[in-house]
């Protein structure tokens, strides 16, 4: 289209998610001749960093208490819509099922409406997940392209005659010259790394190698279970939590690293079919994952031997992966890694066909 491209990205929280600050550097490359503002909901009132257009809505609303959250929605909404009303945006991005219904609530005639499906709804209770399933169909209507997290997701939207897209969350520049690990060392150093949370699980891993000579445990993170794992530890001298990071050191902390830990509770509907950032990071850095079983990632990981899978829940399913742990096998799996790190796209590879979709829209508005 000519002139300015002008884009909005919906966000229910700040600062915004890794991936969407990756979906913003990307557009900008992508459309230099485009303005990006993000709107997004300050929930916690932290100090404002006046970095880019920022659009900020104020209001507490402490993460993690999803009903304080719903009754605070209707003011985010208003300011959404006052935003969206307000400027002249060609593109609007609905970041997770709660902005989508924000967006497709206030959609403006000739915009272009974008789902960022990086969840999916998810909900203990199967009543409220089937309402969050049907809310998630209404709102699809509105829908011009839909962009889906894991590859997983896909299947489950075969039926919307939307535009798809999968764009994984995979490292924006991966390096292109990490040296695949040989064997891991001894003591074996596994870790944890990024939010600390999900504590009944964690708490499992935490009990299999508490006190193991031959086995270090690192926490690198922060987050809402932080000071109840410290406290449960016991502060045991095989085990280090080393706090916040910054996103360079990522690549780091994996190389130091023998296993991570990735496995989340395979009991939530959205983990069943999510892909964790950390299945790209062990393929990109070469360093084998723990998964959880009954996962559709646990399961491509079995059929490809590319990690390990353990029933999360489950302390002597774990002990049996981490003290069971073979030589000849974990070289085998580095071996797998490799050649499966040749056949992946790179992030940049699978933007191509976002672009590609949305400047077909985008040709339907000139």
């Amino acid at each position: 289209m000519n002139g300015k491209l002008n884009i909005l990205l919906m966000d229910s929280s700040y600062p915004i998610n890794t991936r969407n600050l990756k979906i913003i550097e990307t557009l900008k490359k992508h459309y230099t001749n485009s303005e990006i503002s993000v709107v997004a909901w300050n929930r916690d009132c932290r100090p404002f960093k006046n970095e880019g257009k920022y659009l900020l809505y104020e209001k507490k609303s402490e993460p993690g208490k999803k009903i304080l959250k719903l009754m605070n929605l209707w003011g985010y909404y208003r300011f959404v819509k006052r935003v969206n009303q307000q400027n002249s945006y060609h593109i609007v991005i609905a970041s997770h099922w709660d902005m989508l219904l924000l967006a497709s609530s206030c959609k403006r005639k000739g915009q272009i409406l974008v789902y960022e499906n990086l969840d999916i709804p998810t909900y203990s209770c199967k009543y409220v997940l089937n309402l969050l399933q049907f809310i998630e169909r209404i709102c699809l209507k509105k829908v011009d392209l839909m962009i889906f997290a894991s590859r997983f997701f896909s299947p489950l939207y075969k039926n919307y005659s939307i535009r798809k897209v999968v764009l994984e969350n995979k490292p924006i520049n991966p390096p292109s010259n990490v040296e695949i690990k040989k064997n891991y060392a001894k003591p074996i150093r596994i870790s944890y790394i990024g939010l600390v949370r999900y504590f009944n699980i964690i708490k499992n891993l935490v009990d299999v190698v508490r006190n193991k000579e031959n086995i270090q445990l690192y926490i690198h993170g922060e987050g809402p279970d932080l000071e109840r794992l410290i406290k449960y530890t016991g502060y045991c001298k095989n085990i280090v939590f080393t706090g916040r990071y910054e996103p360079s050191k990522i690549p780091e902390l994996y190389l130091s690293s023998d296993i991570v830990w990735a496995a989340y509770p395979n009991k939530d509907y959205n983990v069943k079919y999510a892909i964790s950032n950390k299945f790209h990071e062990s393929i990109v850095y070469g360093v084998p994952c723990i998964y959880a079983e009954n996962t559709e990632l646990g399961k491509f990981v079995n059929i490809n031997n590319i990690g390990f899978t353990v029933d999360p829940y489950n302390i002597n399913d774990i002990q049996n992966v981490i003290y069971g742990l073979d030589s000849d096998k974990y070289k085998e799996i580095l071996q797998n890694i490799e050649a499966f790190q040749k056949q992946e796209k790179k992030w940049n590879d699978e933007f191509i066909q976002v672009k590609k979709e949305i400047d077909e829209l985008l040709l339907s508005l000139d």
